[in-house]
């Protein structure tokens, strides 16, 4: 078992079977993992929500593969 660099926290969610099957296969198919596709659509989804009042000190985006 990989050990998460430091500073990661884990994250669980509860998602349709068929749904994590296709997404899996996908990525797969990809050749992409779906650690890196969802933390990629994660950080976009942060970048663009971010109210522009809100300090973002401590706001760290690491570069992910989901190309």
């Amino acid at each position: 078992m990989t050990v998460p660099p430091q500073g990661t926290v884990r994250l669980n969610i509860n998602v349709d079977e068929k749904l994590h099957s296709s997404f899996k296969a996908i990525a797969a198919l990809e050749g992409k993992r779906m650690t890196d596709l969802l933390l990629a659509f994660i950080e976009e989804y942060v970048r663009k929500h971010m109210p522009s009042g809100l300090p973002q000190k401590g706001m760290c985006f690491r570069t992910y593969r989901s190309e």
